[in-house]
């Protein structure tokens, strides 16, 4: 018998909503530079330009042109860099129909580290923001995961105390961050893993 009375749940975007289907586009990209996929995706998501792009602190502009001159390339059209790196990714539509079923019964947050022009490129491409009550891109806070704020703050947006909400994040250091704010959390390794497990502590059908 469910004891906790679940109110809300928060949702990361990159690969829990948004995922890396087709790898061809970014490892052709990387192949370009003489990197590995996992190398670009450090310069893309993990370098010292992402943190600022994440933070607001610079434009996603700003950042891949940072890369670009980071791999001897300054003069190249930033924009062709993102198609390419971006260019395997799709909506995991089996995802957004659970989370559309149960938008009647719970409260639905998105959370997610990203840069100045996501929620526009995002809402153009799969409607994103229609699926959720409340969304936060760290950019529009001026904080990113895992600072243990950005989560209070949507906490705040969706009237709910941290143990009645279910956060999923597919880094383990978000995850750890969420836990020690109070969180119930749930590190998303796959789309079946995932919608099993919420079903087990939401104790659905």
């Amino acid at each position: 018998m469910q004891t906790t009375i679940y109110k809300a749940l928060i949702f990361d975007m990159g690969e829990v909503l948004v995922k890396t289907y087709d790898q061809t586009p970014r490892s052709l990209l990387a192949k370009k530079f003489n990197l590995s996929s996992k190398e670009l995706e450090k310069l893309v998501y993990f370098s010292e330009s992402a943190s600022q792009s994440f933070t607001g602190e610079i434009s996603d502009e700003d950042h891949f042109r940072a890369i670009l001159r980071s791999l001897g390339n300054p003069d190249g059209d930033y924009r062709v860099f993102q198609n390419s790196f971006w260019g395997g990714d799709n909506i995991d539509n089996k995802m957004l129909a659970f989370i559309s079923s149960l938008k009647s019964k719970y409260k639905l947050g998105l959370l997610s580290n990203a840069m100045d022009t996501t929620r526009e490129r995002l809402d153009e491409k799969y409607k994103l923001s229609d699926y959720f009550h409340q969304s936060i891109y760290s950019y529009e806070v001026k904080m990113a995961k895992p600072s243990l704020e950005i989560y209070k703050v949507l906490l705040k947006k969706l009237e709910v105390e941290p143990q009645q909400a279910i956060f999923i994040d597919d880094l383990r250091e978000n995850i750890e961050a969420a836990q020690k704010v109070g969180l119930i959390t749930i590190q998303h390794k796959s789309t079946l893993q995932t919608i099993a497990k919420l079903k087990e502590i939401l104790e659905l059908n």
